[in-house]
């Protein structure tokens, strides 16, 4: 069981990462592709301390018993990688990677569904779907 305050704590963050990943657009001016880049560093990082408290607060055996904690830690290593490959490779030699760096960041988004854990209306909506 975790703290419904950091769980609040979460959700705000996913949506905000949320708003932020859905901002980019083209033609993006420089200042801005910064500033969304800063962003998104911070987000990974966040993410990746959410990550490690919950393994060390529930214990590694008790956090990947749950699939939404599974599906976490891969989103979270999704992110590292697009981070490491953004932070090494220069940009005039990303232009092969570019695309994966798209597909990277949309699959960044999957982090919504961790808010259906915690909103009990769109786990309804989603049992309904599926």
């Amino acid at each position: 069981m975790t703290n419904s305050g950091f769980n609040f704590f979460v959700f705000c963050l996913i949506i905000g990462n949320t708003a932020v990943l859905s901002i980019d657009d083209y033609p993006s001016n420089k200042s801005k592709q910064a500033t969304l880049a800063i962003l998104n560093d911070i987000f990974t990082f966040v993410f990746l301390g959410e990550c490690l408290f919950k393994i060390v607060g529930l214990g590694p055996k008790n956090y990947f018993k749950d699939n939404f904690n599974l599906f976490d830690s891969i989103v979270v290593l999704i992110s590292i990688i697009d981070y490491t490959i953004a932070a090494t490779v220069p940009k005039e030699d990303r232009a092969g990677a570019a695309d994966i760096l798209q597909v990277v960041r949309c699959l960044r988004l999957l982090r919504v569904i961790k808010i259906a854990r915690q909103w009990a209306s769109l786990q309804e909506l989603l049992r309904k779907i599926g």
